[in-house]
């Protein structure tokens, strides 16, 4: 069962994770430095752990990955980019061309700049609006 939050974990993680802490010998202070930094600082409570976070702390607590830290900036940003081209791809823009995918983003309703000027926050918002197009264009038997 989830919690209220859908980004939030669930209790019976938060304690595979404590426990977890404990057969690691981790301190109080390290399991608290080690989420700040995990989190950027947004938080030092494994409470306060996204799904994702909590995931990827319980893999790298358990030596599956050598950063605590998920990726890199530039990783994700072309994870994020990737996911709009593909959609835009769905809805029927040939992603093979960039000025026809710039010529599209620059549409005030879609994000109103080239697609290379899209900053991490505004391709978050721009591909809620892709799969929003997405959706309709199935509903209304538009798709590509």
């Amino acid at each position: 069962m989830r919690t209220t939050n859908p980004h939030s974990i669930e209790k019976k993680m938060i304690g595979r994770l404590h426990a977890l802490y404990a057969r690691k010998g981790i301190s109080n202070e390290q399991k608290e430095a080690m989420l700040l930094d995990l989190t950027d600082g947004r938080t030092s409570h494994t409470n306060e752990l996204s799904y994702k976070e909590a995931i990827y702390l319980w893999g790298y607590l358990n030596g599956h990955s050598d950063s605590l830290k998920p990726s890199t900036g530039n990783e994700l940003m072309k994870r994020r980019r990737s996911g709009c081209l593909k959609t835009m791809q769905k809805i029927g823009v040939d992603t093979t061309d960039w000025k026809r995918i710039n010529a599209y983003c620059m549409q005030p309703t879609i994000a109103g700049k080239p697609f290379s000027d899209i900053s991490f926050e505004e391709l978050v918002n721009l591909r809620e609006k892709l799969e929003s197009i997405l959706k309709k264009n199935r509903e209304y038997g538009t798709e590509q």
